[in-house]
């Protein structure tokens, strides 16, 4: 996995459009677990709403990969975001997301507190030499 700060030497916030240009191409299925942040968002709600609906739902706002990047190039500030990827729905544990146990994941990508970026592999590497998954 790999860690890095969401601010820049430059006094600038890495967004989170940015940090996914990290981020292999690929067909898995995104899971949004969590969100806090400013920008648009699905269905018309308010960005309070949007939150209430993502934490509500143990496996997450389902996306496939390009609903992901779309929702990332409208969000102008991410405080917090937990996105990860699976094979398929069916293959979400709730349970295991409700104790931060996301190893049978294929990818994570995580903004945490304004303040770090932790994207990857959950339990490996960060994989981006490894887009279709080959190696696990």
């Amino acid at each position: 996995m790999e860690r890095f700060r969401m601010w820049d030497g430059k006094r600038r916030k890495i967004g989170l459009a940015e940090v996914l240009t990290r981020v292999p191409d690929n067909t898995w299925t995104w899971l949004l677990l969590d969100w806090d942040g400013i920008g648009e968002v699905p269905g018309g709600l308010d960005s309070e709403d949007f939150r209430g609906l993502v934490l509500a739902s143990p496996t997450g706002i389902p996306m496939t990969w390009a609903e992901a990047r779309a929702f990332a190039a409208v969000q102008w500030d991410v405080n917090d975001v937990l996105l990860v990827a699976v094979d398929a729905v069916a293959d979400a544990d709730p349970q295991r997301f409700a104790q931060d146990d996301f190893s049978g994941c294929r990818y994570l990508v995580e903004g945490f507190d304004s303040g770090t970026w932790t994207v990857g592999r959950p339990g490996g590497t960060s994989g981006v030499s490894d887009p279709e998954g080959e190696g696990q």
